[in-house]
């Protein structure tokens, strides 16, 4: 039979388990998870304000090209991130930046945006996907 080898450092797994174990220690396992989620997830190198400006930019791209009419909040501290017009109602939305998790689900920060009042939440995802809460009517 072939020694196993860690994916990550490629040294051969030893030890009492090591027909099951995957990696060679917990050091390369959690190592390679983390580089797997920046591999998925390009973005996170960046500065955190940069990272929802970038979310708050696909969000009002995505809007106007659904045919909303798109205003964006000046200061940081405003009540909701973007509003928008839709048949002569202004809907406020809160934005949050989502990432792709191990089993492709997306996590995003929560207790963050419920301090806020909106009427939608929007994610943003590094691979592009945007998810609106509750979904958004069709122009």
């Amino acid at each position: 039979m072939k020694d196993k080898v860690c994916p990550y450092c490629e040294k051969k797994i030893e030890g009492k388990h090591s027909t099951i174990k995957k990696y060679c220690s917990r050091k390369c396992a959690n190592q390679f998870a983390i580089d797997n989620f920046r591999r998925n997830n390009p973005a996170t190198i960046l500065p955190k304000g940069t990272i929802g400006t970038i979310s708050e930019l696909k969000i009002c791209i995505d809007l106007l090209q659904k045919g909303y009419e798109v205003f964006r909040a000046v200061s940081t501290h405003c009540s909701c991130d973007i509003a928008f017009l839709h048949k002569g109602k202004l809907f406020r939305v809160e934005i949050t930046t989502g990432y792709i998790g191990c089993n492709n689900n997306i996590i995003h920060a929560k207790s963050d945006i419920e301090k806020h009042k909106y009427d939608y939440l929007a994610i943003a995802t590094k691979c592009g996907k945007i998810i609106y809460q509750p979904e958004l009517e069709v122009l």
